[in-house]
Formats: structure tokens, sequence, C-alpha cells
């Protein structure tokens, strides 16, 4: 009897685990408790990162605008009137003209003037002849005022 006795014993023991609450569930539990803070940290760790790598491309992006800035200044520096001229003096062996390197080139008298048009009246497009003529004008006075300001 006493045999009897340990076996019912034993599946009463095992009944009583298979019941519980403890044993079922806690390592669960522990499971998903443990996954949660694993991806809690992750995640923290990964903005981290990510928070880094984004100060890192705004520093880059700073430099690279300061860069830009001063390759823009040296482009200004490079093109002033100054440097173009004695650069053209130095290297390519130009200079001012003189008075005897002035030629003057006769120009026939124009005996009909255009017609002005009346105040008020809407102007009329030059056209590529009158385009081009304000455009040489201004050329021409351009170039005036410079070699005048030397």
């Amino acid at each position: 009897m006493n045999e009897y006795a340990n076996a019912y014993a034993r599946v009463e023991r095992r009944a009583r685990r298979r019941g519980s609450f403890v044993l079922n569930y806690v390592p669960w539990l522990v499971a998903f408790a443990a996954a949660a803070i694993f991806g809690r940290v992750w995640t923290q760790a990964r903005g981290v990162e990510l928070v880094e790598k984004i100060a890192a491309l705004g520093a880059e992006e700073r430099e690279l605008a300061l860069a830009g800035e001063d390759a823009r200044r040296r482009l200004v520096a490079l093109t002033t009137r100054e440097r173009i001229a004695r650069e053209a003096r130095e290297r390519l062996g130009m200079s001012y003209p003189d008075e005897s390197d002035v030629v003057f080139l006769p120009v026939a008298a124009n005996p009909d003037p255009p017609e002005r048009p009346q105040p008020g009246a809407p102007a009329a497009p030059p056209g590529l002849a009158g385009f081009l003529e304000e455009r040489l004008r201004g050329l021409v006075s351009e170039e005036a005022y410079a070699l005048g300001t030397r």
C-alpha cells in the first residue's frame, strides 16, 4: 500500500504543478519583460546614434557652407577689374592705348533722323538692330569709364 500511496502523491504533485501559476506563467512573463527591456534599450541606443549622426551631418553642412562662401569670395577676388587688367598687362602683354593708337573712322552723315515717338504713345520694340546698338553703347561707355578710372 505504501507503493500506491507514493505513486498517488507523485501524481497529485504533478497535477498541482501543472495548475501552478508561478510555474506556468512566470517564465513567459520574465521572457516578455526581458524582451521589452531589451527593445527599450535598443531603441534608445539607436536614437542616440541617429542624433549623433544628425549632429555630424549638421557640422559637415556648416563646413561646406563656409567652404562655398570662401570659394565665392575667391571668385569675386579673381574677377575684379584691377586683377584682370594686371593679368592682361603682365601675362598677355597688353597696355592702355595711347593717342597714336586710337583710330577715328569717318561716319557718314545721317540725312533723316529717326522719328521720335509721341509722348504717351507706346514705344515700338527696337528689334535686333536697336538692341545691338544699345548693347554696344553700354559696352563702350562701360569701357570708357573703366579706362578713365585707372
